[in-house]
């Protein structure tokens, strides 16, 4: 008799990422049996008193010191560009410093390593690649470290030179990986992973989210930001519903503190303004004639697969301007500055057919590109198997 235990691959993920999880870890699944793929998020491989601890100081610096946030992310990309050009001129060596044996932050990372003994590591986080790295070198753990860079510029916390390989969404991190010194063999440009476009019944799903008439609907999203940076935006969107004929659904994604915000302000009405708290963006995206949203991949690729028109605010952070940039340069998505901005496009977008339309074109072929050559093709089949082995001889099976 012989028993066939299933190979095991950890997701590591951000816990505001939860749609990339699902959306990795089914690809995996439907792909490469018998594999089992454990997703955890951010809860479960960083601490808990530091981890609780940032997101309430980022809560706050969003409401209160958004220039923090700027100012950080500044210095952060001034520290990290330092990091890589220390990195790529040390030699990798295979021992053990004290610091790494002394450093705990990635005890749960070893834990997970030493429990699941897994086959690889996919990190779609910066962080939880820095920690999957330190575990391995502490644990001595023969397992590959994979970073899924799901974005469309490339992270400079990604760039380390222990990852074993590197999923990316496009040709143009491919090539600020290899700038950076990471060898070319270890690059694979596969898209991003996302689900199949579902097949959503309109007029039912617009009547679940409680739309009864037929006008249009324009989505705003906040990103991780619960629509914190949008607040005026959305104030002044709501303020337009009662001239221009529009649903307003404000994406808030389980904050209830959001909701009730909103629906405290003079400018809410009833009827035309609706929330949507699921984390299913597919859903909105389906039934959405225009997208308002700061620089989210996730949210973004989604409107780009359903065909719906972006119109892209500023972000906090340098990372998601530059995200911005690269979108507003290929023509992809409508960028604003202001709140009055963001009311001007929305009207133009909904005034105008044609120019609606560019754009919708624009995201599904940019969409249909990324998916159709390595995103859920062969290629990107090809490429993971290579990567991470998945169909070389069982060692784990045992003859009984």
């Amino acid at each position: 008799m012989q028993i066939r235990w299933n190979r095991h691959i950890v997701v590591l993920y951000d816990k505001k990422q939860s749609e990339l999880s699902v959306s990795l870890k089914n690809f995996i699944m439907d792909n490469f049996s018998p594999c089992d793929v454990i997703s955890i998020d951010s809860d479960g491989y960083l601490p808990a008193l530091p981890r609780k601890a940032r997101a309430s100081l980022e809560n706050f610096c969003v409401r209160h010191a958004r220039w923090a946030i700027k100012s950080a992310s500044e210095k952060q990309a001034k520290r990290e560009q330092a990091r890589i050009e220390e990195q790529s001129k040390a030699r990798p060596s295979e021992t053990l410093s004290k610091i790494e044996k002394k450093d705990r932050r990635s005890a749960r990372v070893c834990n997970i390593i030493k429990r699941y003994r897994p086959e690889a590591i996919i990190c779609t986080e910066p962080h939880a690649l820095e920690l999957a790295i330190l575990a391995r070198k502490q644990t001595r753990a023969k397992l590959r470290i994979i970073a899924e860079v799901a974005d469309f510029v490339l992270d400079s916390r990604f760039v380390r030179f222990e990852t074993d390989n590197f999923l990316v969404e496009n040709e143009e991190m491919a090539m600020a990986l290899k700038k950076d010194g990471i060898p070319v063999e270890k690059i694979l440009v596969t898209g991003l992973p996302s689900r199949p476009s579902k097949v959503v019944d309109v007029p039912q799903t617009r009547k679940a989210l409680g739309i009864e008439n037929d006008k249009p609907v324009v989505v705003v999203n906040g990103g991780v930001y619960a629509t914190d940076t949008l607040r005026e935006d959305v104030i002044q969107l709501m303020k337009l519903t009662q001239t221009v004929p529009f649903n307003l659904l404000i994406v808030t994604a389980g904050q209830y503190r959001v909701r009730r915000y909103y629906m405290d302000l003079p400018e809410f009405s009833g009827g035309s303004i609706l929330f949507y708290e699921e984390d299913d963006i597919d859903v909105v995206m389906a039934i959405a004639d225009i997208l308002v949203s700061v620089p989210s991949p996730s949210i973004i690729f989604s409107a780009f697969k359903y065909g719906v028109p972006v119109i892209a605010t500023k972000g906090l952070t340098r990372h998601e301007n530059t995200a911005r940039f690269f979108l507003v340069k290929r023509a992809l998505v409508m960028p604003v500055k202001t709140p009055q901005e963001t009311v001007t496009a929305v009207k133009e977008l909904l005034f105008d057919s044609l120019r609606r339309e560019k754009f919708a074109v624009a995201g599904l072929s940019y969409s249909g590109l990324s998916r159709n050559d390595a995103g859920h093709s062969k290629g990107r089949l090809k490429h993971l198997n290579e990567v991470m082995r998945l169909n070389a001889p069982q060692k784990s099976d045992i003859d009984i």
